[in-house]
């Protein structure tokens, strides 16, 4: 039985599970661009950059870039910081924009260079769903198919809040 990711290498297993969800939507990105005859540059690993030059080929307006650099820099702290913010937004930023909202939406949440990340089963799911929603709106502004988005297809692991096993 699964159970809820605890202990000192949480913040690297959750850093890690963004990063691949990223890199899944690069992947798409790179897939609906070589299916629209779009050339996007090899080089780039940057995701708000890949969405943000597929949707200037698309001829679509790009309202994510805050918020993929926010989630890269979220994962990067999580992975390579055990969740500790040692880095503003900005250089010599005292704030980091974390990549998911407060309780009621609104904006993106912000914390103080020394505190610590620990997102819930709830701010980890708002991400999954993002990443969802976000690919099926890339893929409706190509002009391809979108698959259904349904969140009870994955059902919580036992004992925990969600389909990641997280708390």
């Amino acid at each position: 039985m699964a159970r809820a990711i605890v202990g000192p290498y949480r913040a690297k297993v959750l850093g890690n599970g963004l990063r691949e969800l990223d890199r899944f939507l690069q992947l798409l990105v790179l897939a609906i661009a070589a299916t629209r005859g779009i050339a996007l540059p090899e080089q780039e690993r940057n995701t708000a950059n890949m969405v943000a030059r597929l949707r200037q080929a698309l001829g679509a307006v790009d309202p994510d870039r805050a918020r993929l650099l926010a989630l890269g820099r979220t994962r990067d702290c999580l992975f390579h910081c055990g969740g500790l913010v040692r880095r503003g937004d900005a250089r010599g930023g005292t704030v980091m924009t974390i990549g998911w909202h407060g309780a009621g939406g609104g904006s993106l949440l912000r914390v103080a260079v020394g505190e610590r990340l620990d997102p819930s089963a709830r701010e980890l799911l708002d991400i999954c769903l993002y990443y969802r929603v976000l690919a099926a709106r890339l893929l409706s502004e190509a002009g391809l198919a979108v698959p259904p988005i349904s969140i009870h297809e994955t059902p919580p692991l036992p004992g925990s809040c969600c389909a990641t096993g997280a708390r």
